[in-house]
């Protein structure tokens, strides 16, 4: 049983049957996903081959498709992630109507899905088709699905408008607006987290603003005010105030000087001494993998490698301690970036993969040390000649999650692709330190001791940690091992908690976290 002439993909898919005493069994691997309910029958919950991933978090598109087809009119639904804009990625909903002579109202195919499913669940562009592209195994073929329109929540706004149909107050938000969402906000009472918009958008949009308006906006604004129009009102009542020195030093930072060593700024303080205080900790150890079909030009990656920490000094910034406090310093570029290699052709393609997945999970585990370590560790396990898996850590103190996968990543395969060509990234007008160093600037020696005033009086009586009951004892040190425990919350309490960040001007995730630490 197997591939007739393909040893290699017969490998791969059918795999050795470890529940059967028969020697040589052997088990067809389709790449569903399923689980086995109490009464032995099985549930499926979608395929292994697509699971998405969407600023960070991973989605199972087949419960949407789902969720989508439960809507009157749906016949059939397709979800997968288009680009919005370079960098930032979406989720796109492709449906086949069971009815083609009647239109299909996509606002309210997108309610079902609000009020059924999370909101990093909703799609952001919905496209109705006659029908789905198919493969010659008739499959849908992802790759052939169209380009979608983020015009709109409901992917539906006229190819004509114009955001010059908005009121002239709002034009100026609403093209930053469309900058950062790729899509035309023509409602003044739009809602930035429901066309769209997240919070990494968000900050972009705060910049912008901060640069074009010289207004200092607050995450925080965009869930008390988070319309187009109220965002507007507040833009103009900060206008309308008279600006501190120091609120005008804020709106513009500037390249410093690297020659000496700089300061943290707060929040990489806080990571570094929670290094110091548990050097083996790995719990801010950001990791990325990915899986490559093909052949693997090693030098090319460490050049390409190279290219991308050249251009973000980030990744080559040193933190030192020294005269009594950390500082941090910017390393020279140097050569191709060294690369951890591990041979495992050796083995079946079963053990292969599972040691992978070891030796991935030891290079997040590792820790960094700060003060003398680059902040990235890049490591390539061949499986074979034509199967890879390169994965990398870096710490928090570097980059966040979005940065350590989506820009690392497609900037990596830029430089990559340069084939002979010198692979060279655009340079960076601003670097993350000349922010650090503009952040460090605006609190004060008053600020931090009101800061550290105010909370001192607010911990005063809290207990040294909280004495939960448990079933077994207590660690000395935590190891930082989590676990999912997943819960589902209908639509009432959703509600209410939207109700309840908003009155609050928080965003219904501080509203869940701070339920879960009370």
């Amino acid at each position: 049983m197997g591939y007739l002439g393909s040893p290699a993909i017969t490998a791969q898919r059918f795999r050795r049957d470890v529940r059967c005493a028969h020697p040589g069994a052997r088990v067809y691997r389709t790449g569903d996903r399923v689980r086995q309910r109490p009464d032995g029958t099985l549930e499926f919950l979608g395929r292994m081959d697509r699971q998405l991933k969407v600023h960070g978090v991973r989605i199972e598109p087949a419960e949407i498709e789902r969720t989508l087809c439960e809507h009157p009119g749906v016949q059939h639904a397709v979800v997968t992630v288009k680009e919005r804009a370079p960098g930032d990625k979406a989720l796109a909903a492709y449906l086949i109507s069971d009815a083609p002579n009647i239109e299909l109202d996509l606002e309210a195919v997108l309610k079902t899905c609000r009020t059924k499913l999370p909101a990093t669940m909703v799609p952001a562009a919905v496209m109705v088709l006659d029908s789905l592209p198919r493969t010659s195994t008739g499959k849908v073929d992802m790759a052939a699905l169209p380009d979608v329109s983020f015009a709109g929540a409901a992917g539906a706004a006229d190819a004509d408008a114009d955001v010059r149909d908005v009121p002239q107050r709002l034009i100026g938000l609403a093209r930053i607006w469309e900058e950062i969402l790729g899509r035309p906000v023509l409602d003044p009472d739009a809602d930035f987290f429901r066309i769209g918009g997240h919070s990494l958008a968000a900050l972009r949009v705060i910049m912008r603003v901060r640069e074009r308006m010289g207004v200092v906006l607050q995450m925080r604004d965009f869930v008390s005010a988070g319309t187009l129009t109220g965002l507007q009102d507040l833009i103009e009542h900060k206008l309308r105030q008279v600006a501190t020195a120091a609120e005008v030093e804020m709106l513009e930072p500037a390249p410093v000087d690297r020659q000496a060593p700089l300061p943290l700024a707060p929040m990489q303080a806080n990571l570094w001494y929670l290094q110091q205080l548990a050097p083996t900790m790995s719990a801010y150890n950001i990791v990325e993998a990915v899986h490559i079909r093909g052949r693997v030009d090693t030098r090319r990656l460490e050049a390409a490698f190279a290219a991308v920490i050249e251009r973000h000094e980030a990744l080559r910034t040193i933190f030192p301690y020294q005269q009594g406090q950390p500082v941090q310093i910017v390393l020279a570029p140097g050569g191709a970036a060294p690369i951890e290699h591990a041979d495992l052709c050796g083995g079946g393609q079963d053990d292969g993969d599972a040691r992978a997945h070891e030796l991935i999970a030891e290079l997040g585990a590792r820790p960094f040390d700060l003060q003398k370590d680059l902040p990235i560790r890049v490591l390539l396990i061949a499986l074979g000649a034509d199967d890879h898996y390169l994965a990398w850590s870096v710490h928090h103190i570097a980059a966040d999650g979005w940065s350590a996968a989506g820009l690392l990543n497609a900037e990596l395969s830029k430089a990559y692709a340069a084939l002979g060509r010198a692979a060279r990234l655009p340079q960076l007008s601003l670097q993350p330190i000349d922010y650090h160093h503009w952040v460090a600037g605006q609190i004060t020696s008053g600020d931090r001791a009101a800061l550290e005033g105010y909370w001192s009086e607010h911990l005063r009586d809290a207990p040294p940690a909280i004495d939960l009951p448990r079933d077994f004892p207590r660690p000395l040190r935590g190891s930082f091992r989590g676990a999912r425990v997943p819960i589902v919350i209908d639509d009432d309490d959703r509600a209410a908690v939207r109700a309840l960040a908003r009155e609050h001007g928080a965003t219904p995730y501080s509203v869940l976290v701070a339920a879960f630490m009370a």
